[in-house]
């Protein structure tokens, strides 16, 4: 009642499904903000690294448990992530890297439809029916997650077969830089509800 006390999950359907296991009950009983370690990224929500078929079914899982359990704190993690593994979206169909104009426009359309399906405002076939998605509500999201190494030094620009430690970057690789980083902060700041 005092304060918010967060817990991280890998589950997806089984916290809709199996609600009378340890961990889901654990949750229920503990914790009153939650996040989910990979559901709302982008390799999940664009799984055929097409930058067209979205898929948002096992982040509505974790919404879906939380309105059902009064969890009304939920972070959004994360709408960009900074590894190699995200090359595929920065490529043509041809294989080239994107210009920077359009990883521009991609970042600007994912974000948008990404914030708004998790508002409740997306297009009604990303809903399941028998779902009140009226109230689904993102109160903080991650918006860049792993610019840097943990060394403090920017990812290089690159793709995961060359590096698969995980320490290049495909946006790096785009813009030559970190500069798509305010764009990113800029789209979701300008796409976030009020507050």
């Amino acid at each position: 009642d005092y304060f918010k006390i967060g817990a991280c999950t890998t589950a997806t359907k089984q916290l809709v499904d199996d609600v009378d296991t340890p961990a889901e009950q654990l949750i229920i009983k503990h914790f009153n903000s939650i996040v989910h370690d990979g559901a709302m990224k982008m390799q999940e929500i664009l799984p055929k690294k097409d930058r067209i078929n979205y898929d948002f079914t096992k982040g509505d899982y974790l919404m879906e448990f939380a309105q059902k359990n009064g969890i009304d704190d939920i972070t959004g993690h994360c709408l960009i992530w900074e590894i190699a593994s995200i090359a595929p979206y920065a490529h043509d169909s041809n294989g080239q890297w994107l210009s920077r104009d359009d990883a521009l426009a991609f970042m600007k359309e994912y974000i948008t439809k990404v914030m708004k399906h998790y508002e409740g405002d997306g297009s009604p076939s990303e809903y399941k029916a028998g779902i009140n998605y009226s109230d689904w509500h993102i109160d903080v999201w991650d918006v860049v997650n792993e610019a840097w190494l943990d060394d403090g030094q920017p990812r290089r620009p690159g793709t995961y077969e060359q590096a698969p430690q995980g320490n290049l970057s495909g946006w790096t690789a785009v813009f030559g830089d970190n500069s798509f980083i305010p764009y990113a902060f800029e789209y979701a700041r300008k796409y976030a509800p009020e507050g």
